[in-house]
Formats: C-alpha cells, structure tokens, sequence
C-alpha cells in the first residue's frame, strides 16, 4: 500500500494486452453451484493463468498478488440477495486460489452513492451484512493517485490497485437500464476511486461511467493491465431481469411526513401514501457459471446467454467502446466450452419463458410492456436529478436494522399530521448537489471533452 499523498502519473498511449486467440470460454449449467463454479475454472484453464502470469511476471506463488473483485456495495438486505455476487461462491473461489497454493489474494471494493443516504456503508461493514468472512481492502479508503487519461483526462486512482498483478472480475448476471448488462466489464466500475460515483461519473461531458472503466481497465500503469491480467467470471445462477435489475428486484420511496399509513405531501394537507412500491425485477434461476481469460468473448458470450442478439448487443456501451478501439471477437473465434451436462448443446438464451431479459431504455429494439416503460422513464428522469435521487434515496427494502437512513428531514408535529423541514444533512447534501452541478456544467470546454471525440473519430 503507497503512503497517503497524491502522486502524478503518466498516460500517454493505450495500452490493452489481449488474451490468446485459444483462450476457452466456459458455460457451464448445473444443479449444484460449488461445482459449476469448480468446472468453470477447470474448463476455462484458470490455474493455468495463473501459472502463466507467474512466468510473466518473474514472480511465484508466495508473492503473485491476486485480487478478486465481486459485485458487492448494491447489496442493501439479505432479502435482496440476488443484486450481489453471491458471497459463498466468492469466499469459494478464495479457497480454491488459496489451496493452489497462492498466498496474496485479496477481495477487493470501493463504496458507492449508497453512502450519502445511509450510514454504516464502508466496504467491509456492507461485507459484513452481507455473509462475508473475509476481510476487503477499501478502495476508497487507501490514498489516491492521479492519472491523466485519454478517457477522463486527469482523474483520481485507488492507489491499492497499484498492488495487484492479478485482477478477477467477479460479476454478478443482471440486466442494466443504461449499459444493456452488469457483467464483467461494468463490474469494474467498483474499481473507480470516488465514493460517489453517481456525481462523478453519470452524465458527465467527456466522462461518463463508460470512459472511467475505460480509464481504469486500459491503465498502462496498473500491473495487471500491463500484464495481461485479467479473468472474467460470472455468476449467472441466478439473474436479475428488469430495467432496474442492478438494484433490487422492489423499489420502495418512504414519505417522511406520515400519519395512520398515509401522509402529508411535505407538510401540506394533501394526503400521499406513507409508501409507494413498485416491481422493478424478477428473479430468474439461470444456473449458469461463464469464466474466461478473454473478457470481451466471455462479455458477448454471457449476453448471447441473456437473449441479446447481434443487433442490440452494441447498446452494452463499455462493452461496445472497448470492441472499437481494441476490435470484437468473432464468435467462431471464441474457443467456447460447455460442462458435463450439455456438452453438445447449443449456445442459447436462458429456457426460462416466464421473463424476457430486457431493457426498457431500448425498449423499440427489446420486446416490454407498456408498464414498464411508463415506470422506466420516471426512473431515468428521476435519476438525471441528484438531490432529489438523495432525498428519496431509498430505492429498495433496505435493512434499516444495518444501514440506518441518514434523516434528511426533521418532524414536527403530532402522530395524527406531522410535517417535515429540512435537517442539517438536507443542508449539507443541497451544498454539495449545488457544487456538483457547477462543475459538471464547468466541464462542457473541457479539453478532455473534445480529446473524446477527436479520439474516437480517429479510432474509427
């Protein structure tokens, strides 16, 4: 771990080694998930990566360090449990790392948007919550350095990233309203350094949350870009399917002036229910474990899997820069190998008919109701409003027994009528939503916003 401080480092050309031509994909269905996840490994030659990283990097087993990356801080209840890499599978992996023989393997994590509404959200106390034993470096809590990136021009890095030769993306199967999927590409968004991503990096001119992954997983500077080290998995046994499935499979907003089950509409007589749910996902049991050393072939590999045919996949946008500026697999090229129980099988979407993978922010090229497509545009034009995101923040059932909700509003009042004023965090958060909006308006002559298009003209 570097000493606190900010240190500059230079970025001056792409760098992105890809893996072998050979490199297999493996899809792999059962009934038991330990042993999916076993046979994935097996069959994708994950031990063998390993052993070659060794070799290339001059080190051994005693010092090669490994970092396993899940998809973790959307985890809000244990009743929600299918938004997060399942811990077990995680904690799994660890082992099967560990009894070949490596000692440095680290999960690994930053914190996200959840902690401007809720308290005890560090890395390791949502870890924790969520069935984890192991301990989790916090991103977002070891010093920074700043790169200068083609990308996001100068932006702050983790500097623990800097520690990992290895780096394991461990992705949770689930749709996305933006970037069509959450798989292991998006799953490196958790490697960004800002808490709070939200005002960081969604919307931004010339840096959206496709160029901070871009930032981060082409990074001459990071060992394990430079060293070829990447390894996708993706647990696919069950699946979030809904325009909002990177949250959570309810959506609930709580009324902070409330009485006998409904409330006044801040402050005012006019009645509003004390809580409005809507169904924003489905829960699908998908039994399936994808692992692979070549991440955009496991990528198109898994959206194929979630019914994304040839047309739309380009909609998966870190997914889709990626493929422009470094090309896209052809399918025949990517060594794609099945388990056991379908060895001969064909490479098709889930069998589950009961729901349609989808994203309602495409919804002229995916088939959806008309249901969810009215909820969908709320949701996004909602989301482009930052404070009002934060002041009904609570997106999903979350346990408030383990994350208490910061009280942005102070009641006064009887039992009967009560009505709500602004607290001291209402305040603070109005003071930084306020500054976040002049400097994202700032950003529009950025230099690094023209670079952008420059960049991708030539590239094309």
């Amino acid at each position: 771990m570097r000493s606190k401080g900010e240190q500059a480092m230079p970025y001056s050309n792409i760098f992105f080694k890809h893996a072998p031509k050979n490199s297999p994909v493996a899809v792999i269905e059962g009934e038991d998930k330990f042993k999916a996840l076993e046979e994935s490994l097996e069959k994708s030659e994950f031990l063998k990566f390993l052993d070659r990283k060794c070799c290339e990097t001059g080190k051994n087993k005693d010092n090669l360090n490994i970092a396993i990356k899940p998809n973790l801080m959307m985890f809000v209840s244990k009743a929600e449990m299918d938004v997060v890499t399942s811990p077990d599978l995680v904690e799994h992996l660890f082992g099967i790392i560990k009894e070949a023989g490596y000692k440095n393997v680290f999960l690994i994590e930053s914190q996200n948007v959840y902690s401007n509404w809720y308290k005890n959200r560090s890395v390791n106390q949502v870890a924790k919550a969520a069935g984890y034993s192991l301990p989790f470096v916090d991103l977002s809590e070891a010093s920074h350095v700043t790169i200068n990136s083609p990308f996001m021009g100068k932006c702050r890095m983790s500097s623990a990233l800097f520690d990992y030769d290895v780096l394991i993306s461990f992705a949770k199967n689930k749709t996305h309203p933006v970037c069509l999927a959450t798989l292991g590409i998006k799953n490196c968004f958790g490697l960004t350094y800002e808490v709070d991503k939200f005002s960081h990096y969604h919307g931004r001119s010339g840096a959206s949350v496709n160029h901070a992954l871009l930032a981060i997983i082409t990074c001459k500077a990071l060992p394990f870009v430079k060293n070829g080290g990447f390894f996708t998995i993706i647990d696919a046994w069950t699946t979030l399917d809904g325009f909002l499935g990177f949250k959570s499979a309810g959506w609930q907003i709580n009324n902070p002036c409330r009485f006998l089950g409904y409330g006044s509409l801040l402050g005012t007589p006019i009645p509003f229910p004390r809580q409005i749910k809507l169904s924003l996902a489905a829960r699908r049991k998908t039994g399936t474990i994808i692992a692979g050393e070549n991440l955009p072939g496991v990528e198109r590999v898994a959206m194929i899997k979630m019914g994304y045919d040839d047309k739309i996949r380009k909609f998966n946008f870190p997914y889709a820069l990626l493929c422009k500026l470094f090309g896209e697999p052809s399918l025949d090229d990517i060594r794609i190998i099945r388990g056991e129980n379908n060895k001969n099988g064909a490479l098709e979407p889930y069998s589950d008919t009961g729901h349609v993978l989808h994203t309602v922010g495409y919804s002229n090229l995916i088939k959806t109701n008309l249901m969810n497509i009215i909820i969908t545009c709320g949701a996004k034009a909602v989301e482009k409003l930052y404070l009002l995101l934060n002041l009904i923040g609570n997106y999903s059932p979350v346990d408030q027994n383990e994350f208490p909700k910061k009280p942005y509003w102070k009641l006064y009042g009887t039992e009967r009528f009560c009505f709500a004023l602004p607290s001291g965090y209402f305040l603070l958060l109005l003071k930084h939503t306020i500054g976040k909006l002049f400097r994202n308006l700032l950003l529009l002559p950025r230099k690094s916003t023209w670079r952008n298009i420059i960049f991708a003209l030539k590239k094309n």
